[in-house]
C-alpha cells in the first residue's frame, strides 16, 4: 500500500480535496473500479460513471472535478507511472502443482502459479508468474504464457501461442517520443477454449483481456489488450482485433477479419472474408462485409450498382 501523499508525490500530481494518510493499493479502470485503487478518468465520455465508483477510489484527472481527485497535465504519462509504481507491491504466492499433472521436464512453472488437476504441459512451454491453468488443459510445446493469466477448465493452448504479453500500448509525447504505458491486467479465459498456433493474445493495461467460454480460436490470429470476447465464439485464421474491442457471445469471423478499436459487434452476428469493421454494431444478429464492412445485403446492393455503372 501507498499513501495519497507519497502518491502524489511520485507521480508530480496535486490532491485536491484528499486525506494525505488515505492508502491505496493499485490502479483500476472506470469501467471495472475497485475501492483503494486509482482510476484514470481523462475522457468525458465517461462522466455518467463518476457518481458509481466507489468513495475510496482516488481518481487522477486532467480535469477539475466535482469529488476528490488527483490532478495531473498529462494524464498518460502519470497513469504509466502510477502502474509501474503498484507493479512492484504485488505480494508472494505459493506454487502449486496437482500430482496429476503432467509437466515435461523442459517446461517452466513461475512462483505463485496453480497447476489443476489433469492439465498437460508439453516440452517447451513457459508458464510465468500467478498464473492458472484448468482441470484437463493442454498447452503444447513451446507455448508462452505470461503473468497472471487465469485459464479455464479442459481449453487447448496449441504450439507457439504467446497469451499475456503486453500490449502496444504507447502514447506518443510532446517531443515526438512514444511512452510505454505498463500493464497491469492479465488475461482470463473461459473453459473449454481453444486458441490456434502462433495466435497471440495481449493482456489487458488495467482490467483483463477476456476470452468466454467455448471460444474457438484458430491460428495466426491477434487480440489486442482490453479485448471482451463473449461465449461460443468461432474465429478463423487470421483474424485480427485492435484493442478494447467488445465481441457479444456466438459471433463468426471468417479468415482475414479485422476489427478497429473500440468497436462493439452484438450477439449472434458474423462477419464474412477480410471484412473491416470500423464502427458498431451493437444490436448483433447482423451479416457483415467488405471494407469498410456493411451489412451485407447494403454491401451488395453497392457492389452491384458499381457494376452496372461500369459495364455501361
Amino acid at each position: 500500500m501507498i499513501s495519497v501523499s507519497a502518491f502524489v508525490q511520485a507521480i508530480n500530481g496535486t490532491a485536491v480535496g484528499l486525506n494525505p494518510a488515505h492508502e491505496l493499493v493499485g490502479v483500476a479502470s472506470v469501467q471495472n473500479p475497485k475501492p483503494h485503487h486509482v482510476i484514470p478518468y481523462f475522457s468525458d465520455r465517461y462522466q455518467s460513471q463518476l457518481s458509481a465508483l466507489p468513495q475510496t477510489a482516488v481518481i487522477l484527472s486532467t480535469y477539475s472535478i466535482d469529488r476528490p481527485h488527483i490532478f495531473v497535465h498529462n494524464g498518460q504519462s502519470a497513469s504509466a507511472q502510477a502502474t509501474q509504481l503498484f507493479q512492484w507491491l504485488m505480494p508472494d504466492m505459493p506454487t502449486i502443482v496437482d500430482a496429476t499433472a503432467a509437466i515435461h521436464p523442459s517446461a517452466h512453472i513461475g512462483k505463485g502459479s496453480v497447476i489443476q488437476a489433469n492439465a498437460i504441459i508439453e516440452p517447451g512451454a513457459v508458464i510465468a508468474e500467478r498464473c492458472v491453468i484448468g482441470r484437463g488443459t493442454r498447452i503444447a510445446a513451446n507455448v508462452s504464457i505470461r503473468q497472471s493469466v487465469r485459464m479455464g477448465d479442459n481449453c487447448v493452448i496449441r504450439s507457439g501461442a504467446v497469451i499475456g504479453s503486453d500490449g502496444f500500448g504507447y502514447t506518443t509525447q510532446a517531443d515526438g517520443s512514444h511512452w510505454f504505458t505498463p500493464h497491469q491486467g492479465g488475461v482470463w479465459i473461459g473453459d473449454s477454449v481453444h486458441v490456434g498456433a502462433l495466435t497471440t493474445i495481449d493482456r489487458g493495461v488495467l482490467s483483463d483481456t477476456v476470452v468466454g467460454a467455448g471460444t474457438k480460436i484458430d491460428a495466426h490470429c491477434h487480440i489486442a489488450h482490453n479485448a471482451v470476447i463473449g461465449n461460443d465464439c468461432l474465429m478463423a485464421g487470421g483474424v485480427q482485433f485492435a484493442g478494447s474491442v467488445t465481441i457479444g457471445d456466438r459471433c463468426v469471423f471468417a479468415g482475414q477479419v479485422a476489427v478497429k478499436d473500440h468497436v462493439t459487434i452484438g450477439s449472434d452476428s458474423v462477419i464474412l472474408s477480410r471484412a473491416g469493421v470500423t464502427k458498431s454494431f451493437p444490436s448483433g444478429g447482423v451479416t457483415l462485409f467488405g471494407f469498410p464492412a456493411q451489412l451485407h445485403r447494403d454491401e451488395m446492393r453497392f457492389q452491384a450498382k458499381v457494376k452496372r455503372m461500369v459495364n455501361k
